[in-house]
């Protein structure tokens, strides 16, 4: 006979259902008060409240649970294993002890937030769980898997929101009372989804078979009135605990702020007090200085003159407040002044500006007007200072200064720290036969050659942000209409401060120069392919004539030696000598003839021929040359592809010979230009530049190099760093050159 019987059916009481939900309510609100408390507080009182809420949290959290399962009304009896409920019990205090841990932490991060989620949800439903397995009844149940895995994610859901709702409300100013009782809803709903899940997820079997009592209990109404009573009891102490240690912190503070005020109020009448004898000890060193000296209000109102300035103009301070010191200009420049002067007030940059302005005897004279503001720790003005110089013997040397600049037979000019030309000398107007207002400012760029204007400009702006002297060539309209070079030179004036207050400038007409320079690079460049000629010619000497005959005269030599009898071994070996010498000189010739001028040049590029030409320097020397091409170069113009080979030549030849290095690297790069690099890592790499180039232009060839660089329109460059010597020479592929 089977000891199963048929399956049973269970229902809620929807009073206890709710009143598990509120249950659950007020243990999250519970919950979110003790993070207040156990982040605020410290040592033994934290560990305190850490402990005590731990409990409190726990058993609110056991007895939302314990109601719901005492809300599920089955047909049959059903009572609890004591010992059982009270490890779920403790399953629900050890979860409440791991939330309070992790939100009482400085910081909350993911991994932190995960790992507290997974053991507090863990441990909610190990109290479910185990709450469940405490049942005694006639009935056998089982889980619903997928249900039972639903109720455990629920669980680890609702502890990562209820641990990011703590950590977010543990700070008093953030958690306010209906902020933080949506937040305890809708973690109590989690919470007890969770249980309800679990709950469905059992299906009962009636059994025949009796349970054990031995340890099981009858929880009645009046009993689970308790249980409900004692968590109520609880989570009202605790909460009552927390509002009270909220009402002596706020008494304390009260308190304190109190005192601080009275002592605040103390110390801010001793400060006034001292500001108002600092002030009046100011306004006596202001007043007593011989400087003029001014202040004005944010929005412009001068509020301050001393005594130097009232006695310069030979005016109350009364007359001058306010706007009244603008009757001291001169008509004529006070519109441009307060223009500026508004400016400045607009834009809080500092202020500076020359005007003349009427002295107490009724002359005008020029004055240097500055004012500069002084902010506050929010960087808002809170006051203009200024200061007026008497520049009137400054402006009357610069007016003499410039009439001998007039006179000079020199091109000189002047300019402000932003670049703004101010001012030409008389022979630059006569030589581009334009007035000073035609070419001020920025317009003196309209007598440069339109192909030079971007160039010059270009560089005329990085010197103005880097403060460094420049010096450029360009070419200039002449009064004529003939553009001529002109070699351009611009030095900053600085003050002690290192402030740039003035450029000055000259210009020189190097034109007849250029073409003598031009001349002499036609000229050199005709030399160079005169060279190369010459040195095909020996070449092609040298391989069909000297060369073949070398070969002639090694053949004839074997044969004069073999006819020698073998019984005159001195002869024999007098005819093997000369042989062997003949041997080397046919070598010896080859090799001349190709480092005069290699036929691979011509035959398959340059690439082929230094990689023809390394491979035996490589074998001579014993000094290992790495070879880097990329991309290809391909066929190149002759006169490039000799001048490069010739560089290579010469550097690995003093790499023999002067650096000690036993491994050289040799770098061609190809775009636009091309870009070539021979390096080694001797011993006097750490030379300084001016030797460093002396021991390199010692070898023969180097100085010749750089005119055919300079001839195709390249640079030459040999840097010396401590890791060694790089000659690198670049030369423009584009246009009419390839």
């Amino acid at each position: 006979m089977s000891q199963i019987g048929e399956p049973l059916i269970g229902f809620y009481d929807q009073r206890l259902v709710a009143l598990s939900l509120f249950i659950s309510i007020l243990a999250s609100y519970v919950g979110l008060d003790l993070a207040t408390r156990v982040s605020a507080a410290r040592g033994i009182a934290q560990r305190a409240w850490w402990g005590g809420g731990a409990i409190s949290l726990g058993l609110g959290i056991w007895s939302m649970h314990f109601v719901g399962m005492m809300a599920f009304r089955l047909p049959i009896p059903v009572r609890y294993d004591l010992p059982t409920v009270l490890i779920s019990l403790f399953a629900a205090i050890l979860a409440s002890a791991v939330a309070l841990y992790v939100v009482s932490g400085e910081k909350f991060d993911r991994r932190e937030a995960l790992g507290g989620s997974l053991l507090m949800g863990g441990g909610i439903a190990t109290m479910h769980y185990i709450g469940m397995a405490a049942m005694r009844l006639s009935a056998t149940w089982h889980y619903d898997p997928l249900l039972l895995a639903l109720s455990v994610v629920i669980a680890v859901v609702a502890s990562l929101a209820a641990l990011t709702f703590a950590f977010d409300f543990r700070e008093e100013p953030k958690g306010t009372m209906w902020a933080r009782f949506g937040s305890s809803c809708l973690m109590g709903i989690a919470i007890a989804s969770m249980h309800y899940v679990g709950m469905a997820s059992a299906r009962f079997t009636e059994s025949r078979i009796a349970p054990d009592y031995s340890h099981a209990v009858d929880i009645s109404d009046l009993g689970m009135a308790g249980i409900v009573a004692t968590m109520l009891l609880v989570s009202a102490s605790t909460l009552w605990a927390g509002l009270e240690s909220k009402r002596r912190k706020r008494t304390r503070e009260l308190v304190g702020a109190n005192e601080a005020l009275r002592s605040e109020i103390a110390e801010r009448k001793l400060s006034e007090q001292a500001l108002k004898q600092a002030e009046d000890r100011l306004r006596l060193i202001l007043d007593t200085t011989p400087a003029m000296l001014a202040s004005s209000l944010p929005n412009g109102y001068h509020d301050y003159f001393n005594r130097r300035w009232l006695d310069y103009v030979g005016r109350s301070l009364e007359d001058l407040q306010g706007s009244g010191w603008k009757s001291t200009l001169h008509p004529e420049e006070a519109e441009q002044l307060l223009n500026k002067w508004r400016a400045s007030l607009a834009s809080g940059e500092p202020f500076s500006h020359e005007a003349p302005m009427r002295r107490a005897d009724g002359v005008y004279r020029w004055m240097l007007l500055r004012s500069v503001p002084l902010r506050d720790e929010h960087g808002d003005i809170v006051k203009w200072y200024g200061s007026s110089i008497d520049i009137e013997d400054l402006k009357r040397a610069e007016d003499h200064l410039r009439l001998v600049l007039d006179t000079t037979p020199a091109l000189i000019f002047s300019a402000r720290p932003d670049g703004y030309v101010d001012y030409l000398n008389q022979r630059w107007l006569e030589y581009v036969g334009l007035s000073l207002a035609h070419v001020q400012g920025w317009a003196w760029t309209t007598a440069i050659h339109p192909e030079d204007v971007e160039g010059i400009v270009a560089k005329w702006r990085a010197a103005l942000a880097n403060g460094k002297p420049l010096v450029d060539e360009a070419r200039m309209r002449r009064a004529d209409g003939e553009y001529r070079w002109t070699l351009f030179s611009k030095v900053p004036l600085k003050d002690d401060h290192g402030n740039i207050i003035k450029w000055y400038g000259s210009a020189i007409d190097i034109d007849d120069r250029k073409q003598a320079e031009e001349e002499l690079r036609r000229l050199s460049g005709r030399l160079l392919r005169l060279q190369d000629e010459e040195r095909r010619r020996i070449t092609r000497e040298l391989h069909d004539t000297t060369g073949q005959n070398l070969v002639v005269l090694a053949t004839m030599l074997g044969q004069l030696r073999s006819s020698i009898p073998s019984g005159s071994r001195t002869s024999r070996k007098l005819a093997s000598k000369c042989e062997a010498l003949a041997d080397q000189c046919i070598r010896e010739v080859r090799t001349l003839s190709y480092v005069l001028h290699p036929p691979t040049l011509d035959q398959a590029g340059l690439e082929e021929a230094i990689r023809d030409y390394v491979g035996g320097f490589s074998k001579r020397s014993g000094i290992q040359v790495d070879l880097e091409v990329s991309p290809p170069v391909g066929r190149i113009a002759g006169d490039i592809g000799l001048a490069l080979f010739r560089v290579v030549q010469e550097s690995l030849t003093n790499v023999q010979r002067h650096s000690g290095s036993q491994r050289a690297r040799i770098r061609i790069h190809r775009n636009s230009d091309l870009t070539l690099e021979i390096s080694d890592s001797g011993r006097s790499g750490a030379a300084p530049k001016g030797i460093e180039e002396s021991r390199f232009k010692a070898g023969v060839g180097i100085a010749s190099m750089q005119e055919r660089v300079k001839f195709l329109g390249g640079r030459f460059d040999i840097d010396s760093t401590s890791q060694g010597t790089t000659v690198r020479v670049t030369i423009p592929l584009g246009g009419k050159r390839e």
